[in-house]
């Protein structure tokens, strides 16, 4: 539906986000709950601010700028094409994903859509075939539905680069950037929740996030298990719909999904 498509097969209705991780080390799963998040995580130009009560993981919040174009300086049509036509055609679902730094890259990408399983539940099911090039990965997108996940972007293009270092300084923390491309009417993940922070920034198009409250308080890695569906229902639940310039900052543990689908209702909070 919609608009045409860009470069890099980008269309203009889907969904382009930048998503960094500032990864937990051991034993810090408690280390700054309640600071002052605008001291901590000025976020280089993300966006986040405190606003007096302690954010940095205590809970979720939303920076709206009415500003498009705003997060261009750091990822550009130009810079999605290059790592597109660049990217090793190894299908991430079938590969050991990066474990460290020291590890190398791993793979490129991933390629996601969600998908109810025989039990019920709902799961993240991988493109089928082991390898792709990148005219096979743009109809994947945009005629089947599928999310593209670039990862490590912030190895790869320097405006992200450049962020993901100052988040680095500022925290104390290693952060990895990665790129979600998503189609109209689509989801690429269930509702689950990462044993780190997560700041989502919205390059282009919309999306909308549902937010459920955690179940486990500030997880450790090794605590990471997939919730059921009741459990999900169980959880108080909050909508946003992030707009291209706006940020969203979810603190690790707590339960989240998006999807392109654009449904009414959302509210921030």
């Amino acid at each position: 539906p919609g608009g045409g498509r860009g470069e890099a097969g980008h269309d203009s209705d889907s969904a382009l986000a930048l998503i960094f991780h500032p990864l937990v080390r051991v034993g810090m799963q408690r280390a700054g709950q309640g600071r002052d998040l605008s001291a901590d995580m000025e976020l280089a130009g993300a966006g986040v601010e405190d606003d007096g009560a302690g954010l940095w993981e205590a809970r979720p919040q939303v920076v709206r700028r009415k500003d498009p174009k705003y997060f261009e300086k750091i990822l550009g049509m130009p810079d999605l094409q290059a790592v597109l036509d660049s990217c090793v055609a190894v299908n991430g679902s079938r590969a050991e994903p990066m474990r460290n730094a020291a590890g190398g890259l791993g793979s490129d990408y991933r390629l996601v859509k969600r998908t109810k399983g025989p039990d019920g539940e709902w799961w993240s099911g991988g493109a089928p075939g082991d390898s792709h090039d990148s005219a096979a990965i743009r109809e994947l997108v945009h005629e089947k539905g599928f999310t593209l996940v670039l990862n490590h972007l912030d190895m790869r293009v320097r405006g992200v680069a450049r962020l993901a270092r100052s988040l680095e300084k500022q925290t104390g923390l290693a952060v990895q950037a990665n790129l979600y491309l998503t189609p109209p009417g689509s989801q690429g993940f269930e509702v689950h929740w990462d044993p780190m922070e997560t700041i989502v920034l919205q390059v282009s198009g919309s999306k909308l996030w549902h937010l459920y409250d955690p179940l486990v308080p500030l997880p450790r890695p090794e605590q990471r298990f997939k919730p059921t569906g009741a459990q999900v229902e169980g959880q108080a639940k909050r909508s946003v719909m992030l707009e291209a310039g706006d940020t969203l900052y979810i603190p690790r543990g707590w339960l989240h999904e998006a999807n392109t689908e654009h449904a009414e209702g959302g509210s921030d909070g």
